[in-house]
């Protein structure tokens, strides 16, 4: 059978299209006839006109959820977790993972050598509740790890207030103590941090290092510096969504929620650093960060650094202790394990980008160190 299905989803925002891209996958398959329009006021088809058999929406709009309450259609709802969900407490719900999202963000931080690390969310209010969790996850993983915490408690919610909105962020970085790590709750809030943060001349990533969520391209390439920032499985998202809608269809059982985890961190510029007590170490944590694909060696680092590798040697045993060649074989390792079970690469790909340089090469090391093959490793 021809189902009719409407999309209610907010096309201005990635994360949408890319739940919309999703349910796209699926449709075509099940020769779905779909109904999507991004004017707000045509997002909701008239029923009577329409006679449709179901609808995805993003009910993170509490409104939308009253409104689509009243029809008696099968209905998955998709987003943050809060909002309108509890408006539609009976419709499954295909939900992104705050938790994993807030913590990821806290770890690559972390990672990057910064012991004050801040969440930088919305104004509180019923339909931003995955703002909030994002924020508690992150705060809660640096706490864990002990590093200090804090929080912009954010009165301005109204971009149109534009000036007063970033003021108030600026004003909150300003009181902070630097080095800090900080995540934003989405793309567009670490946009305001970093215009905040040049508002204040406050040096990103050096002084203030910015993860923002969605990996907006647009967004994250228009900032500056360009922003690191977390892929969630938008996609997935909506393919989930969709089969739960056909399963519904055929009368089968579906699960209240499901939760979706987020893909990857793409690193970009404004986390592009590494801390340490020790300058020069610090200055060629950074450098091997920047050219790890290159293929670089232990003495490169060091003339880049304009020392001896005797004496990079000596303080990078007395800050990691290990060599700049255990170090630069440690971020290889590392980097290829991340895009071994992040990404679905190939392995000549992803020993290119980890700079390992050859696939046979990738493979001795990952059995070596991890007793298992790559293909292992992945499903992990």
């Amino acid at each position: 059978m021809n189902r009719r299905v409407a999309l209610v989803l907010n096309l201005s925002k990635d994360f949408d299209r890319k739940i919309a891209s999703g349910v796209a996958a699926h449709a075509r398959d099940a020769q779905w006839s779909v109904y999507l329009e991004d004017d707000p006021a045509l997002r909701v088809p008239r029923l009577p006109e329409w006679r449709g058999d179901g609808i995805i929406a993003n009910l993170d709009d509490a409104g939308l959820a009253r409104a689509l309450s009243r029809l008696r259609i099968p209905i998955v709802g998709v987003g943050g977790g809060f909002g309108g969900r509890t408006g539609l407490s009976g419709a499954p719900y295909v939900a992104s993972d705050e938790s994993s999202i807030g913590r990821m963000a806290a770890e690559h931080l972390l990672a990057c050598g910064f012991r004050h690390l801040a969440y930088c969310g919305y104004r509180r209010d019923g339909a931003n509740g995955w703002s909030m969790a994002r924020g508690a996850s992150f705060l809660k993983s640096a706490r864990e790890a002990g590093a200090r915490t804090s929080a912009l408690d954010a009165r301005v919610g109204d971009p149109r207030r534009w000036n007063a909105m970033i003021g108030e962020v600026q004003a909150w970085l300003k009181s902070l103590a630097g080095p800090v790590g900080l995540m934003a709750a989405d793309d567009m809030r670490a946009r305001h941090v970093l215009q905040a943060a040049r508002q204040a001349r406050l040096h990103v990533p050096r002084e203030l290092a910015v993860v923002g969520v969605d990996n907006d391209h647009l967004a994250c390439g228009l900032a500056s510096p360009p922003l690191t920032s977390i892929e969630q499985d938008a996609e997935g998202i909506g393919r989930i969504a969709a089969e739960t809608l056909d399963r519904m269809f055929r009368g089968k059982n579906v699960d209240g929620l499901k939760v979706v985890p987020p893909l990857r961190l793409e690193s970009r510029l404004s986390t592009r650093v590494h801390l340490d007590d020790d300058p020069l170490v610090e200055q060629s944590l950074t450098y091997v960060s920047d050219h790890l694909a290159e293929g670089i060696q232990a003495g490169e680092v060091a003339r880049a650094c304009g020392v001896s590798l005797v004496t990079l040697n000596k303080h990078f045993r007395a800050s990691k202790r290990c060599t700049v060649f255990d170090w630069i074989h440690q971020e290889r390792l590392k980097e290829a394990r991340r895009l071994i079970q992040e990404s679905r690469l190939p392995l000549t790909e992803i020993a290119r980008r980890s700079g390992i340089g050859s696939p046979s090469y990738l493979c001795h090391l990952v059995r070596k160190t991890y007793r298992v093959r790559p293909a292992d490793l992945r499903r992990v």
